[in-house]
């Protein structure tokens, strides 16, 4: 209770109290929506390794050693550990950048184009709905392909172009959403998530069609006491839908007479949509979909744990002539031990020695046996 109260009040205060909330808001809204942090994002995700090893090397280059400089007195320690913990960071980013780098690059350009690399055996298990088609092949035998296009892009059975993205298409606004479910009457868009989804059919011996199933179990929601089924949502692609609530491709224009059309506000006009073309995400494809993340954080991850060892042996062994080399040593304590006077304890006699400014005494404490009186 406390939660809901917090969560629908506190927000329409601030947003009272303080005119440049919605502004943050706005400005938060665009930095996770921008073009510039799903790149950096998508980096990350095919780079795991060596965005690890970069997180490492800001913590080594930053805060660590600013917390030398902070807890230790002495400067040319405080120094040394912190030139050791950059040269640590340096070090350990470098071999997987050398060895990941390759294997994310490889990774890659197999999901731009896994029909080239892979088999249609293992493209079926990855990309469910894929088109598969029979040939002769010049030896007489059967052989199975992968449906492509002329750009090389997969194809379903139906010849449409395969897109295995699972991002669901979303439609913001009232007035825009109101508009899309006129045009495209098959389809709607959920409250609060703005997803747009298929509109379930019910057969005639009571089951349904086009419902979102997980671990193969229909999804149902309770509506005024009545169990309403929720629709797949369908893939989003290159799809933009204009002021009218059409949807439109963003790659591939409307011509006419040879040129690109264009609206009333002087952008290139979209080719329409068509219902048939919007596909639904099945529980098929978020389990392919898993599955092949699966593989790829496990191809990403596979350089790190084998060279692991390695890398840590070669880093420990790099880090010191790599001070030498620039003439970082650690503080010489020897001559300030020897000022200070040393103080032995011999345990073979139990005979305690201390050196000092008025000279050596000893004292004997043979009377006493091993292990106290």
């Amino acid at each position: 209770m406390i939660n809901r109260v917090m969560g629908s009040v506190v927000p329409r205060v601030a947003k009272l109290a303080s005119p440049t909330a919605e502004k943050g808001r706005n400005l938060t809204t665009r930095f996770m929506q921008s073009e510039a942090l799903g790149k950096v994002l998508d980096v990350a995700a095919e780079n795991q390794t060596v965005c690890q090893s970069l997180f490492a090397l800001g913590i080594c280059v930053g805060p660590r050693p600013l917390t030398n400089f902070i807890v230790t007195k002495d400067k040319q320690d405080a120094t040394y550990a912190s030139c050791h913990s950059i040269s640590s960071g340096g070090v350990g980013f470098i071999w997987p950048l050398i060895f990941a780098t390759p294997v994310a690059v490889g990774l890659k350009r197999i999901a731009k184009n896994p029909a080239k690399y892979l088999k249609p055996e293992t493209i079926e298990k990855f990309y469910h709905g894929v088109g598969i088609k029979e040939e002769l092949g010049h030896n007489g035998k059967t052989v199975r392909k992968v449906m492509t296009n002329e750009k090389g892009q997969m194809l379903r059975a139906d010849g449409t172009v395969y897109n295995s993205s699972l991002e669901p298409l979303m439609i913001y606004g009232k007035e825009k959403q109101k508009a899309f479910e006129k045009a495209y009457p098959d389809f709607y868009v959920e409250s609060k998530t703005n997803v747009v989804r298929i509109k379930p059919i019910k057969n005639e011996d009571g089951t349904w069609q086009h419902i979102k199933t997980e671990k193969g179990i229909a999804k149902f929601k309770i509506k005024r006491n009545e169990e309403v089924p929720v629709g797949q949502a369908v893939q989003a692609k290159d799809f933009a839908v204009d002021s009218e609530g059409i949807l439109r491709s963003k790659s591939v224009f409307e011509m006419e007479n040879g040129a690109i059309k264009y609206d009333k506000d002087g952008n290139k006009l979209g080719r329409v949509i068509e219902s048939k073309e919007l596909t639904p995400i099945t529980e098929e494809m978020e389990i392919c979909n898993k599955k092949e993340q699966n593989v790829h954080k496990f191809i990403n991850m596979t350089p790190d744990i084998v060279l692991a060892p390695a890398r840590a042996s070669l880093t420990i062994a790099m880090i010191p002539p790599l001070l030498n080399a620039f003439g970082i040593k650690k503080s010489d304590k020897s001559a300030s031990a020897a000022n200070k006077g040393l103080n032995v304890v011999s345990t073979a006699n139990n005979t305690v020695v201390s050196t000092g400014k008025m000279g050596s005494v000893a004292s004997t404490f043979s009377s006493f046996k091993k292990g106290g009186v």
